[in-house]
């Protein structure tokens, strides 16, 4: 376990270089945003949780409407818990295909190729650090999504709350 944890501050780190490095075939469409409080650079999270959440942002939201977009990382704190946000400007989702991707969050049997990132990440979400902890999708078509993640507020690779 110890291994598959980093600070936040690495996490945000590897995105903005995988931004980047997409950012050559895309001809610099992509803007990235990140507004992380410095206080809560240091706590960890697992490692690789975020990219697949900002790769899905690019590849079915703003790469698919084909024009310039934004990808905006935030972090909050309420109570004990560290929320990240993922939005972005893309496409967004109609009403109907959200439901559908939330229910298939909730069960193992309706996952598709489609979801099998964001399924992945809550996975490891909730075998580190438990069920009460995972993630939120909301979205708007033809505004962006927002995928909110809750962990728990933590400092140290043996888990201890700060």
């Amino acid at each position: 376990r110890r291994e598959e944890e980093v600070p936040l501050k690495e996490e945000i780190r590897v995105v903005k270089a995988w931004v980047e490095i997409k950012n050559w075939g895309l001809k610099n469409r992509i803007e990235l945003v990140t507004d992380i409080q410095q206080e809560l650079e240091e706590f960890k999270v697992i490692k690789f949780f975020l990219q697949p959440l900002v790769e899905n942002a690019i590849f079915h939201g703003i790469e698919a409407k084909n024009e310039e977009g934004i990808i905006i990382v935030e972090s909050s704190v309420e109570g004990e818990i560290l929320n990240i946000t993922v939005s972005d400007d893309g496409l967004g989702m109609s009403e109907e295909r959200l439901d559908c991707l939330r229910k298939s969050l909730k069960s193992d049997e309706n996952r598709t190729g489609r979801t099998i990132g964001i399924f992945n990440v809550l996975n490891r979400i909730r075998i580190y650090f438990g069920q009460e902890y995972g993630l939120t999708v909301d979205s708007m078509e033809g505004i962006g999504t927002t995928i909110t993640i809750r962990l728990p507020l933590q400092r140290d690779l043996e888990g201890a709350e700060a």
